[in-house]
């Protein structure tokens, strides 16, 4: 299944150089668009496992242990 995504640019020319642009170069843009945001995905969630974590880490040094954390969020059931 195929998406449309519109992308907003500062630059009317850019449209015409994209528009005209023969198939070959506008799939290769295509792709590399796809490529980057699936990377931007990535670093993302790279960036909340990291934060996830050093949450952890500090949660360890402060004392909490595995068994207490499940205790803790069996009680908010």
């Amino acid at each position: 299944m195929t998406l449309q995504l519109s992308i907003p640019v500062d630059d009317e020319e850019l449209i015409q150089i994209y528009e005209t642009a023969p198939p070959e170069d506008r799939e290769k843009i295509k792709t590399l668009l796809s490529l980057w945001l699936k990377q931007l995905k990535q670093d993302r969630k790279a960036t909340l496992l990291a934060y996830m974590d050093t949450l952890s880490e500090k949660a360890q040094e402060r004392g909490l242990t595995e068994d207490e954390l499940k205790r803790i969020l069996k009680d908010d059931e």
